[in-house]
C-alpha cells in the first residue's frame, strides 16, 4: 500500500487521512484478518498493541523520564493517581470545544470520581494553571514536568521561530504520556487526540482502559484512529475497565 508514497508526506494527518481514505487501510485490513483476536477485542485493541509497540522508549528519552521520576518524587506517591488533561494553550484560544475548562473543575468531578485521591499528574500547555494549582488547591499534591517551559501559544509557530526547542518539546509530551498511563484515573475531554491517545496506549499496555471521566464530552463525534472507530472505541472502553 505504501509504494509510490512520497516518504516527506506519509505521516503527515493530511496525507494519512488520505491514505486511509484511497486503500481502506485499518477497516479492510480487520475484515479480511486471518488471526483470531481475544474475545471481544477489535481494531481499538489492535491499534492499542501496536501503539505500545511503537511508542517503547529509547535509551536517551528513558532518560529524561527517570530523571522526571526522580525529580517529582514519583516513584513515592501515594495509589491512586489521577492524571488531568487541562487543555488550554492555542485551541483554547481559537475556541475549540473542551479547551476552556478549568482546573476547579477537574478537581470537583475529581470528589465525584474518587474523593480519595490526593496525587494528580497535572498536563497543560497553560503555566497559570500550573500556578493555580501551586496557589489555590494547598490539600493536593501536583506533579508536573519541567522539560521545558509553558507558553499559552500555537505551539508549532514558536518551535519555528526557535522559541521553543522542537526536541524537549516532543520529550515533555512523551514523558506526560508515559506517566498518565500508569495513572490510576484519567480526566479529560474526548475532543482532545491527547486524551484518546493516553486511553489507547493503556489499553495496549494493560490490556484495559483506566477509569476515566470525559468532562461532559461524549463518545459521539467523527474522529477515529484507522481500525479503532469511535463506536469501537467506546464499546471497547466501557467493556474493558481497568477498575472492573
Amino acid at each position: 500500500l505504501v509504494s509510490g508514497q512520497q516518504s516527506s508526506d506519509l505521516w503527515t494527518r493530511g496525507s494519512l487521512d488520505a491514505f486511509y481514505t484511497k486503500h481502506g487501510a485499518g477497516l479492510e485490513w480487520m475484515k479480511n484478518m486471518s488471526v483470531d483476536l481475544p474475545s471481544r477485542r477489535g481494531g481499538c485493541w489492535v491499534a492499542g498493541q501496536l501503539l505500545y509497540y511503537l511508542l517503547q522508549p529509547k535509551v536517551s528519552v528513558e532518560e529524561v523520564l527517570r530523571a522526571e521520576k526522580t525529580r517529582m518524587g514519583w516513584d513515592k506517591m501515594q495509589h491512586p493517581v489521577a492524571a488531568f488533561h487541562v487543555r488550554h494553550g492555542d485551541r483554547a484560544q481559537r475556541g475549540h470545544q473542551g479547551s476552556n475548562i478549568q482546573l476547579e473543575d477537574f478537581i470537583k468531578q475529581l470528589t465525584v470520581v474518587d474523593p480519595a485521591v490526593k496525587d494528580i499528574l497535572l498536563m497543560t500547555e497553560d503555566e497559570a494553571v500550573v500556578q493555580d494549582a501551586e496557589h489555590n488547591f494547598p490539600g493536593y499534591r501536583f506533579y508536573v514536568t519541567q522539560i521545558q517551559p509553558r507558553k499559552n501559544d500555537d505551539i508549532n509557530r514558536l518551535m519555528k521561530e526557535g522559541k521553543l526547542d522542537p526536541e524537549k518539546e516532543m520529550l515533555n509530551a512523551l514523558v506526560n504520556l508515559y506517566l498518565a498511563v500508569d495513572c490510576d484515573y484519567f480526566l479529560g475531554h474526548l475532543s482532545s487526540s491527547w486524551g484518546r491517545l493516553v486511553l489507547l496506549l493503556s489499553y495496549g499496555k494493560y490490556g484495559c482502559f483506566p477509569v476515566h471521566d470525559a468532562m461532559g464530552s461524549t463518545w459521539k463525534s467523527r474522529w477515529g484512529f484507522s481500525s479503532c472507530t469511535t463506536e469501537e472505541f467506546a464499546k471497547e472502553a466501557g467493556a474493558f475497565s481497568c477498575g472492573a
